[in-house]
């Protein structure tokens, strides 16, 4: 199975935009080629395809740069038929994490507003008598259908979809890295699963596909979550555990600060108040040199 992972991972160099490196997997090519044919108008089929990976590639610049404001590392994506993967090494904390994987969606979410204006629009700024207004009336259309799909689909809570990391970056913050990977990825198993039955009804080779890809990168989240675990056991970067954590050694302190109380109150009760006593009755005079160091 890495062997298949690696393969869904390989890609040929297309160019560097913003010292990103961008890859497109050969699978794409095909794609892209049936995908227009499949179409009744070839151009407009080349057309949609152009302006929707376009859209894909823009939504993956959102999770390099969100990844890079929080201090961290992206320098490559990968276009391939289910979309696009954005290798980014964001700091190790809940928030990081949380902020790379909604750069994403929110770049979606800012293309699908700007398209639905656009086609909601158009007819003002050309005319869709002609040619080149039915041209444009229909891509911006097309676009907002697509941005749409796009970002209601990587909302879904299931690895490696942004849905599935931003939930469980949220849970990050309450239940730590590792408890909140292990439900993540029940989660994004339990969603395979739904998709599984979805595709034997239905018999779409892509669910098929996006079932073996989800349940394999669940996988592979967890391993690496348990590896960094055995690199680091007990670290937590949860804001809610590192609160505990204060409290409790502040609890701890006043807790070693009360038995040394109890035993100073012991100590002068048990050793001081005698000699204390005893210079009362005799002097100083009287205390052996034991005694003496005490006091």
């Amino acid at each position: 199975m890495g062997r298949f992972l690696q393969l869904l991972n390989y890609g040929f160099p297309v160019g560097r935009v913003w010292n990103t490196s961008v890859r497109v997997h050969f699978a794409f090519v095909i794609y892209v080629i049936f995908k227009t044919i499949e179409y009744r108008s070839i151009a407009y089929g080349f057309l949609f395809l152009v302006g929707y990976y376009f859209c894909i590639l823009l939504h993956e610049f959102g999770h390099v740069f969100a990844a890079r404001v929080t201090g961290g590392q992206a320098d490559e994506i990968l276009i391939w038929p289910l979309g696009g993967l954005a290798y980014c090494s964001p700091p190790f904390n809940a928030t990081a994490n949380l902020i790379t994987a909604a750069g994403g969606p929110l770049v979606t979410l800012c293309l699908w507003l700007f398209f639905w204006l656009a086609s909601s629009s158009i007819t003002a700024v050309v005319s869709p008598a002609s040619d080149f207004g039915t041209w444009i009336w229909w891509f911006c259309n097309a676009m907002r259908g697509a941005n749409l799909w796009l970002l209601l689909f990587n909302l879904i809570p299931a690895f490696p979809l942004d849905g599935g990391r931003m939930f469980r970056d949220l849970l990050w913050h309450w239940t730590g890295p590792y408890k909140a990977t292990y439900i993540a990825v029940i989660l994004s198993k339990i969603i395979a699963c739904v998709v599984g039955v979805w595709a034997l009804m239905s018999g779409s080779a892509w669910l098929i596909l996006l079932l073996v890809f989800v349940w394999f990168e669940a996988d592979r989240e967890l391993q690496m979550m348990n590896a960094r675990d055995e690199m680091d056991p007990g670290f937590s970067f949860s804001w809610l555990e590192r609160w505990k954590d204060t409290r409790r050694e502040a609890k701890m302190s006043r807790k070693s600060r009360m038995q040394m109380l109890e035993t100073n109150d012991h100590f002068i009760s048990d050793q001081v108040d005698p000699i204390l006593d005893k210079i009362a009755r005799h002097g100083m005079q009287s205390l052996t040199e034991e005694e003496k160091r005490i006091l």
